[in-house]
């Protein structure tokens, strides 16, 4: 596996985080836009927040802006987002030769069997980034800002089984593989309800969980997609110190009680917002409809209803429209969010 060449498509924060780590072990190429092209070249500090650090910087070789022709027996990590997700199918189907492999990291429901559909000749496998990236630019360093993991499906072949990736014990980078990767899926999904409570409240995610308005919104959107997940017989797995049915009563406790029960969740970087967050400060669209409007979806199909989902999913698009601009507030106040979502 090693021989084979690992291609960041969509080399962002996490792309470029994942190529940055994989390159330690694997000869990595990176396929994206010239700012962060610029930064890749120009080298900067891996760290987590746990204080690992490694350096990194990418030699010219390395930089692309667009995937070679025929590409053939590589890998393939697609990080771009879910709504650039169909623009980019089409120069994948024309470029993707045999023997490739294409790794899936979109956060939400479907994205997988999109591009199973797009791509029938490639290996396709689902890949969750479980954690937050963040940049600073005022040291040059890209940091892995809360806990979490890489969670990668196993395939069918051999050298797509657990183990396979040689930098899978690196603090910078934990890896591990479900044993079910759509309840797993749905797990990851519970917790990223979140980002679209964190993108309209406008503060840092550990501010956010400090406030027991917010976790009361997060509660229910998590008890809703407990339910749908219920209603397909998923068995949700532990992503957290608690167990998937427990972490919205945990986010109703008292603001004194919950800081003593659950400090871990507070043992984040202080600074880390979530991506939908910095979508609507940079005028781009959200990934709300494939999050919180994937759980209204699938909830409608299986006669579950998910008003709070709904509301929110409804909230973020308008300000998506009204506030087209980059770097305008969408800061609503704990209460005023509270009593549109929750009545």
């Amino acid at each position: 596996m090693k021989s084979r060449v690992h291609w960041i498509y969509g080399s962002g924060l996490i792309g470029s985080y994942l190529g940055g780590v994989l390159s330690q072990r694997h000869e990595v190429a990176f396929v994206g836009r010239p700012l962060w092209n610029e930064r890749l070249i120009n080298g900067f500090t891996l760290a987590d927040y746990t204080g690992a650090k490694a350096s990194f910087r990418a030699t010219p070789a390395q930089i692309h802006t667009h995937l070679p022709e025929q590409l053939e027996n590589a890998v393939i990590w697609l990080t771009v987002k879910c709504t650039a997700l169909n623009e980019v199918l089409a120069e994948l189907q024309s470029k993707l030769g045999n023997g490739c492999t294409l790794i899936c990291c979109q956060n939400g429901i479907g994205s997988v069997e999109s591009v199973k559909a797009h791509l029938p000749h490639c290996t396709v496998i689902q890949g969750i980034v479980g954690f937050n990236v963040v940049w600073d630019s005022e040291c040059s360093e890209l940091r892995r800002s809360t806990e979490g993991v890489l969670a990668l499906e196993t395939g069918s072949t051999d050298n797509l089984q657990p183990g396979w990736l040689s930098c899978d014990r690196t603090t910078l980078l934990p890896v591990f593989w479900p044993q079910d990767m759509e309840a797993y899926c749905w797990a990851k999904l519970q917790l990223n309800l979140a980002n679209a409570v964190n993108a309209l409240a406008d503060v840092p995610i550990r501010d956010m969980l400090q406030n027991r308005h917010y976790r009361s919104i997060i509660a229910t959107l998590m008890d809703e997609l407990l339910l749908v997940a219920k209603t397909q017989q998923l068995k949700l797995p532990q992503l957290t110190k608690v167990p998937a049915h427990w972490i919205p009563r945990l986010l109703r406790l008292p603001n004194w009680l919950f800081r003593r029960i659950a400090s871990k969740m507070l043992d984040i970087d202080p600074t880390a917002r979530s991506s939908m967050w910095w979508d609507l400060q940079a005028g781009k669209t959200t990934e709300v409809q494939y999050l919180n409007g994937a759980v209204v979806q699938i909830g409608k199909q299986l006669g579950v209803p998910c008003p709070a989902n709904d509301t929110i999913t409804q909230w973020v698009q308008n300000i998506t429209v009204k506030c087209p601009k980059a770097g305008n507030s969408t800061q609503i106040s704990p209460k005023q969010l509270k009593t549109a979502i929750l009545g």
